[in-house]
């Protein structure tokens, strides 16, 4: 997880298990180790290790489904950073919330990238996570 964190760790306020970000106690995720990261801007991120590539890869699909979208709604792509290649899907759930998911190719590791808000950037999530979450980015 820390390889695919990389930047972030340093760039934002990173705590072990998922913490909602109105704040609050970190809750557990079950069946994963997980992490989630504060950025600015009103950018959330959580990065979650499975036991497997096909439960990371299921995790996706479960969360796409809970805004009642599928994989051909979001918008998606190809990555590469820092030794590390997968793929994204980036959704826009309404209501100024946006999220984009991230998985590595043959790994149990994935993220979730989340905008909460409408105000700050206008900048679009995949262009958000390729300058300033993925790994090797700026």
């Amino acid at each position: 997880m820390r390889t695919l964190a990389g930047q972030v760790l340093q760039s934002g306020t990173c705590q072990s298990g998922l913490v909602m970000p109105t704040g609050g106690d970190p809750i557990p995720a079950p069946g994963a180790t997980a992490a989630t990261c504060k950025l600015s801007g009103n950018y959330t991120i959580f990065y979650y290790h499975f036991a497997s590539a096909d439960i990371a890869a299921a995790n996706v699909d479960a969360f796409l489904a809970g805004f009642s979208k599928k994989k051909s709604d979001a918008d998606q792509g190809d990555w590469d950073g820092g030794g590390l290649k997968g793929k994204y899907y980036a959704i826009d759930a309404g209501m100024g919330i946006g999220a984009l998911m991230f998985t590595v190719d043959n790994s149990p590791v994935m993220g979730t990238l989340m905008k909460l808000s409408t105000g700050g950037s206008s900048q679009s999530l995949p262009d958000y996570f390729n300058e300033n979450v993925k790994p090797g980015g700026n």
